[in-house]
């Protein structure tokens, strides 16, 4: 029963650990295309004479911000997730990392 457990235990830690990295690097690119982005979607609101600063102005900066921050992020996910998945392949990881494989 130990052994089983310590077995689950080692392989449960080993799936998490494996997807730290990934996970990291796509936060650090869905902040920065988030903020990035909507700034300068509500700069260039305003200053377009069309928009006021109101919730009109903050919805479209969002929706603009949302969909840049989704095109940023699709590959990163792509990666993360390939790599979250990956099976061992005679021992050895399927992927050596995000590029290589």
């Amino acid at each position: 029963m130990c052994v089983c457990a310590g077995y689950i235990y080692v392989v449960t830690c080993i799936i998490i650990v494996q997807g730290c990295g990934p996970t990291a690097v796509r936060a650090m690119v869905v902040n920065a295309a988030q903020l990035a982005s909507y700034s300068q979607a509500k700069q260039m609101l305003l200053a377009s004479d069309h928009f006021e600063d109101n919730i009109k102005c903050h919805f479209t900066a969002s929706m603009i911000s949302g969909f840049i921050t989704t095109v940023a992020s699709l590959p990163v996910d792509i990666a993360k997730t390939r790599i979250q998945n990956m099976k061992m392949i005679d021992g050895k990881p399927e992927y050596k990392g995000t590029l290589v494989r």
